[in-house]
């Protein structure tokens, strides 16, 4: 019979999980396979299959989840649809009404806490985030499309500056993104070596760097 399947931690509306994979005796007979295809209107298909043991653990296989937006706007509907509160309605993009009312805010960890989290467990995520977020806040709003925007060009624009002013590696890479998630970045192990040594020499800085 098949196994059950689903989207954790909340199931997302523009995300439909198809087929199942089958169930077979034993714990060790996990060949289970996860594709991901583009849906009209902006979803996600995802088709699992293969076969798993009745007796194995629990087996998590990652995709990404498409639009950043709509997917982060889809947890929020799973997490109050969770907790009993019904949502009409479906998660779109625009612009804030300037009418908006504040419902709820919080204040993140500190950087060395989210330093930690990125370079312990090499989260792609936390890594693309930061760097969307060094644009905002120091990018040049004269050198992106829209001015103060957190973006990846802006980010790696900061990230570009920064190797070469302070760091003193002048050429010869290349950032287009924060993850790494791009075969088009291009960073030696020397120019790698250099940030770390770069890294040693700033005392307020190096004990939350080795420390994550």
């Amino acid at each position: 019979r098949a196994a059950i399947a689903e989207v954790t931690p909340f199931p997302l509306r523009h995300v439909k999980l198809t087929s199942h994979p089958l169930t077979v005796p034993g714990d060790d007979s996990s060949q289970v396979t996860l594709s991901r295809n583009a849906s009209t209107g902006g979803g996600i298909i995802l088709k699992s299959s293969g076969k798993i043991g009745v007796n194995s653990p629990i087996k998590k296989l990652y995709r990404s989840a498409g639009d950043p937006h709509i997917a982060a706007a889809d947890y929020v509907i799973g997490f109050l649809e969770k907790a009993g509160i019904k949502v009409l309605g479906k998660a779109r993009t625009g612009k804030t009404p300037d009418n908006a009312k504040l419902l709820y805010e919080i204040v993140g960890l500190e950087m060395r806490r989210v330093v930690q989290g990125l370079n312990a467990f090499s989260n792609n995520f936390i890594a693309d985030m930061l760097t969307k977020r060094l644009g905002a806040a120091m990018g040049n709003p004269a050198a992106i499309d829209t001015p103060g925007s957190g973006s990846l060009a802006s980010g790696t624009r900061v990230l570009s500056e920064f190797l070469k002013n302070e760091v003193g590696i002048k050429s010869d890479f290349k950032i287009f993104n924060g993850s790494g998630l791009s075969t088009e970045n291009r960073l030696s192990a020397r120019q790698l070596v250099t940030v770390l040594n770069y890294m040693e020499s700033r005392g307020e800085l190096f004990p939350d760097f080795l420390a994550s």
